[in-house]
């Protein structure tokens, strides 16, 4: 199943964007400055960027793409206790 992004979740703000590249803020406004990305602003005036922007980063197509919830179906094969556990 590929994760479906509402309107209220398809913005990322640029630090948590640098955060989730593992580069600096500086580096971030470098890619905007030459033109590889552009600002764009949210209903908060938050700056960052709309997922459809950022769909060319492995790693952010990689969090769209994810099947998180398959993990929800997964049952034991048999009843624990919580020592086991």
């Amino acid at each position: 199943m590929v994760l479906k992004i509402s309107n209220m979740n398809n913005f990322i703000t640029h630090t948590i964007f640098s955060d989730i590249m593992g580069v600096s803020l500086r580096t971030v406004e470098t890619w905007v400055n030459k033109g590889n990305l552009h600002w764009e602003y949210d209903v908060y005036g938050n700056k960052g960027f709309y997922i459809e922007q950022l769909k060319d980063f492995p790693i952010i197509q990689s969090m769209i793409d994810t099947k998180w919830e398959n993990e929800l179906d997964v049952k034991p094969l048999r009843q624990y206790n919580s020592i086991e556990l």
